[in-house]
């Protein structure tokens, strides 16, 4: 899953005269498939960059057709070094492929007019976990002024495990930062 780098989080990384590189990939595209110059960095904030030597990336709008600048779609991927397939999981690697050629990554997104690409979204970005006080509750991502994304609990599955400030608050355990935690 991609985690796009906001602009907000960006500018404040950036020490005057200093850029940084961002890149986007995931496991099935070993090692990736963008990155962004260092030197581009400020003009470009907020994108995931150009595409790598052997790599193709496309956007693929709802309607199933190849996304012009601007329009936001499904970011997919083909190249060599792109996953084959899932090991035995054919049904898996079906649905992961486009015309048997594009791994479809399941993140939302545009290039500009530079083929540039910015990462967005998800098309789907609900958690489900377990806690011992509730039988399952569903975490999405929400808007965040700081974070570009953070997450919120919705209401539990099963009507007899009610969502409370001891269960919310245990959600936000486990090994996530503290410091994107919101306080419930």
């Amino acid at each position: 899953m991609a985690a796009p780098r906001f602009p907000p989080v960006s500018l404040t990384l950036m020490k005057p005269g200093v850029g940084f590189s961002n890149c986007y990939g995931m496991t099935e595209i070993a090692p990736g498939a963008t990155m962004l110059p260092a030197q581009r960095s400020r003009e470009k904030t907020g994108s995931a960059g150009l595409s790598h030597f052997f790599t193709d990336v496309r956007i693929v709008a709802a309607s199933g057709s190849n996304a012009g600048p601007g329009e936001t779609g499904e970011i997919q991927i083909s190249g060599p070094h792109v996953i084959k397939e899932y090991w035995n999981r054919s049904e898996a690697t079906q649905a992961s492929y486009a015309d048997s050629l594009w791994f479809r990554s399941g993140d939302i997104g545009h290039v500009d007019d530079e083929g540039f690409l910015f990462v967005s979204d998800r098309l789907k970005d609900m958690i489900i976990s377990e806690l011992d006080e509730v039988a399952s509750v569903a975490v999405i991502g929400i808007h965040d002024e700081k974070w570009g994304r953070s997450r919120a609990p919705s209401s539990p599955c099963g009507k007899e495990h009610p969502l409370t400030k001891t269960t919310s608050a245990s959600i936000w355990t486990g090994g996530w930062p503290a410091t994107r935690s919101p306080n419930p």
